[in-house]
């Protein structure tokens, strides 16, 4: 480094002259160091906290879950089959490791217990929707008023928004049909289930459910 910095001093001082100005700059080899240190701490590669982006608490609950999966769809318990079992989700948790899709956003561990209370009033909902699409839908006088407007999403996380955008959609009678930011279009069949999302019922519970109420 120190023979590398001794050839830098070797070169002459260049001399810029600016359109517009009154007077040469004088460039140093020191300056063109200093440039490309900042090209390269602003273009160069980033490197991350794997520590804190992919904690192993993610990569236990990805394995636990992919070899719970692997026992309901084999059935069998042989040391064999484990075996081959446990080969298998260790390797699928290592590709996803050097993907880096291991994280809150691709395995959001921390909403598990809680969507055990928001999916199954989902459920309920849409359920109530099939109902009332059902009902409109076979009414001789079709009452239908069909609807586009905008929603304000109240999620904090990336994850959170596309909960709540997709049980818009999952419910019938509304389709989210655009997402710009925390700003969803949504399409409504009728004026009953517009006012169904406006409420923000189901926004709330999706922010209960992502910890951000």
């Amino acid at each position: 480094m120190g023979r590398s910095m001794t050839q830098f001093a070797q070169f002459p001082p260049c001399r810029v002259h600016r359109p517009g100005a009154d007077r040469e700059i004088v460039v140093t080899w020191e300056h063109h160091l200093l440039v490309l240190r900042q090209a390269v701490l602003r273009f160069g590669p980033k490197t991350k906290n794997k520590e804190v982006s992919r904690p192993v608490s993610h990569h236990l609950s990805l394995a636990a879950i992919l070899m719970a999966v692997w026992l309901l769809f084999s059935g069998h318990l042989d040391p064999l089959f484990l075996t081959l079992g446990v080969i298998s989700v260790l390797f699928s948790v290592y590709i996803g490791y050097r993907m880096e899709v291991v994280d809150q956003e691709g395995h959001p561990v921390k909403i598990t217990t809680r969507a055990l209370i928001f999916f199954p009033w989902l459920f309920w909902e849409i359920i109530k929707s099939n109902i009332d699409v059902a009902r409109v839908i076979l009414s001789p006088s079709l009452s239908i008023q069909p609807q586009v407007f905008t929603v304000t999403a109240a999620q904090k996380t990336a994850v959170g928004r596309v909960i709540y955008a997709n049980s818009i959609t999952l419910t019938p009678g509304t389709v989210t049909i655009d997402v710009r930011g925390n700003q969803f279009d949504v399409h409504a069949l009728t004026r009953a289930s517009a006012e169904g999302v406006r409420g923000g019922d189901m926004d709330r519970l999706v922010c209960r459910m992502e910890g951000s109420r």
